[in-house]
């Protein structure tokens, strides 16, 4: 989230006004919360074609993707949502000390400052 986020402790403004500092929109029912207590805007979708050289439209899309450790790999993801890597696994693509959660019909004041960041 880097500076986009907004820390626990200034829920209570991000709650007030509804928009985080960056500029996107807080939703008090569907929110999400990382590692180290910033509370994130809402992932988007990845984007799932593209135009070629030609203007003509690709039914996928690729992204260079590492958990910088051993293994880079390409991610296609497909019109349907699907998507695959081009070697390793997930485990291998991903950043492993970042975790998050959506949180879905719950407040953000019951969050418990106390336990973070989360230790791994």
């Amino acid at each position: 989230p880097g500076p986009r986020g907004v820390r626990l402790q200034n829920a209570d403004s991000l709650i007030e006004k509804g928009i985080a500092p960056a500029g996107w929109q807080f939703d008090p029912q569907d929110w999400w919360l990382e590692e180290h207590g910033l509370i994130m805007s809402q992932p988007g979708d990845l984007p799932r074609t593209k135009l070629d050289a030609n203007k003509k439209m690709v039914p996928s899309k690729r992204y260079v993707v590492t958990g910088d450790r051993e293994v880079t790999s390409v991610l296609t993801v497909f019109q349907n949502g699907e998507w695959s890597l081009g070697k390793g696994t997930l485990y291998d693509v991903t950043h492993l000390p970042c975790r998050s959660a959506r949180y879905t019909g719950c407040s953000v004041e019951n969050a418990n400052r106390k336990d973070f960041p989360v230790k791994p």
